[in-house]
């Protein structure tokens, strides 16, 4: 027996914020997301980020939620395209079609130094470099952060804004002087009831599970997660789910699991 197998913590994801993130050429990615834009959008009123050398450099693509294999009705993909920029420093931004800042990450930056600031103080800095790039960002909460040692990353803070409407979130990384390491910002609009076809998706779902017991031995399942997602007018359902391959016995702590992350997309009709 496996004591609790594939206790999964993935915060290495948080580099990608919630994405599979690739670098594209504007071919690679469609005639929809190859417009070359010429004018680099600027971060007016910020001390932290430097937009005033930054080049176009191609199409950035980034998954809504990353490990999630999406099956649409008309081959919807859960990848979004953003515009990329570089600067000669190593920083790569990315830009929504708004010019909203949605990614940075500076491949070049590590502190010379282990020591870090103080938590609250990093948390303070996560609050004013998020502020300057969010609108409303006093209607975040912190869902967590995370204390790390190293010369690359020292803390990460997870913020949050969730409404029956949407799930907004921001992922930052700070050295351990308190520099931005990378942050990732995401606007997501959920579908409401009668967008969603519950019978569509629960048909799929379970032909997802019937699939799964074809391969691996699975006893029961619990869904850990199950959002619905508004984007290219279609609904996306994204499920997480943790597959129970032998029984629970009370007493006992010892079980097999293992983690299955699938989606599936609708067209709105």
């Amino acid at each position: 027996m496996t004591k609790k197998l594939f206790a999964l913590i993935i915060m290495s994801i948080l580099l990608c914020g919630c994405g599979n993130i690739e670098t594209d050429t504007a071919n690679q990615a469609g005639d929809d997301a190859a417009e070359v834009v010429t004018e680099a959008p600027t971060i007016a009123n910020s001390e932290y980020l430097d937009t005033s050398d930054i080049t176009y450099s191609g199409v950035f693509s980034q998954d809504m939620e990353v490990g999630y294999d999406v099956e649409g009705d008309a081959g919807q993909s859960i990848v979004q395209f953003f515009d990329e920029y570089t600067s000669p420093d190593g920083e790569t931004f990315a830009f929504d079609e708004y010019k909203r800042l949605r990614y940075y990450f500076n491949h070049n930056l590590e502190d010379d130094t282990k020591a870090s600031l103080p938590k609250d103080e990093m948390q303070a800095i996560c609050d004013n470099v998020l502020s300057d790039f969010i609108d409303g960002y006093e209607n975040y909460e912190c869902e967590d952060t995370i204390t790390t040692s190293g010369e690359s990353i020292a803390y990460r803070s997870m913020m949050r804004y969730k409404t029956d409407s949407v799930n907004y979130g921001a992922n930052i990384a700070l050295t351990p002087s308190g520099k931005i390491k990378y942050l990732n910002i995401y606007y997501y609009e959920r579908a409401d009831e009668s967008q969603i076809d519950h019978e569509y998706f629960d048909f799929k779902f379970e032909e997802k599970i019937n699939e799964i017991k074809e391969r691996s031995a699975v006893h029961h399942y619990e869904i850990e997660k199950e959002n619905y997602y508004l984007k290219d007018d279609s609904v996306f359902a994204l499920y997480k789910v943790m597959i129970y391959s032998t029984p629970i016995y009370e007493g006992s702590d010892e079980y097999i699991t293992f983690t299955e992350t699938f989606g599936f997309a609708k067209t709105l009709e």
